[in-house]
């Protein structure tokens, strides 16, 4: 009877532990993530943008046919990640709409700034392209949960700026730019803090990235590397660009009057994409 018992209550715990919201994966799961990523990742070397979206769309598909089974959405998240075909739009929209942002206001400002500098050189202005979605937003998110720092370092023993690292980096994320007078992506990254006591925060946020790209546009007259962010904000072959935020509140700050937070703020450059 004993060992009968003892064989049910594994089979429950095997059971809970598959379908429970915290599944950690086992050594054979991780085996079998790396292998189907491995074959995944084969084909999208090998294929088109299109072939991209298509299997993204099959994942999502099987993954929302499974979705009770919490075992097999986490080795399909986990594949997703591995195989950069992980979608971050609902959790952006979700932590703006958390810390009283209205993102479209802060993008709308940031692009205006851009071209307002780039207008007194010449007339090839910026604008938003989607393909640097993930790529902004997933580095802002991991300098803030990873590092709490901003960093360009994709690995710890690289140098500040790896230019080889980090295009490599967009490359394995689906953007590819164009080689135009050396120049490919670019980024630009910065921590910066606000101030808020209200039910819409958009201003004062706004009002602190003003600053930085205050700070960008003063390197002007600095020597070549020195000048980096105020070089991308104005080089002539960049067209394309992406912002995006991660934002934590503050809590120990000594300022009391205000709620008090940090931000992450990445912005990507591209000359054009590649078809």
């Amino acid at each position: 009877m004993n060992k009968i018992f003892s064989i049910l209550i594994i089979f429950i715990i095997l059971v809970w532990s598959t379908y429970a919201s915290n599944y950690i994966l086992t050594p054979s799961d991780k085996l079998l993530v790396n292998k189907l990523s491995y074959k995944i990742q084969n084909i999208l070397n090998k294929g088109s943008l299109e072939t991209r979206q298509k299997l993204k769309i099959k994942i999502n598909k099987l993954q929302k046919q499974y979705k009770n089974n919490k075992k097999l959405n986490k080795i399909f998240e986990e594949i997703k990640i591995k195989t950069h075909l992980i979608d971050y739009k609902i959790e952006y929209l979700n932590h703006y709409k958390q810390y009283n942002i209205n993102f479209k206001t802060i993008q709308n400002n940031w692009l205006k700034r851009h071209n307002d500098a780039r207008k007194k050189l010449w007339e090839n202005l910026y604008s938003y392209d989607e393909r640097l979605d993930n790529t902004a937003y997933e580095w802002s998110k991991t300098q803030a949960e990873e590092k709490k720092m901003m960093s360009h370092i994709r690995n710890n023993w690289d140098k500040y700026y790896d230019y080889k690292k980090i295009e490599k980096w967009f490359n394995d994320r689906w953007v590819r730019c164009k080689v135009m007078w050396w120049a490919t992506t670019s980024e630009s990254i910065w921590k910066y803090w606000y101030y808020c006591n209200d039910n819409d925060c958009t201003d004062e946020l706004d009002n602190s990235l003003k600053e930085i790209f205050d700070i960008y546009m003063s390197e002007k007259w600095l020597w070549w590397f020195a000048e980096a962010h105020y070089r991308w904000i104005t080089h002539k072959d960049l067209t394309k660009i992406w912002l995006w935020l991660r934002i934590e509140e503050v809590y120990d700050d000594t300022y009391k009057d205000y709620r008090s937070f940090n931000y992450y703020v990445t912005t990507h450059y591209c000359t054009s994409f590649k078809k």
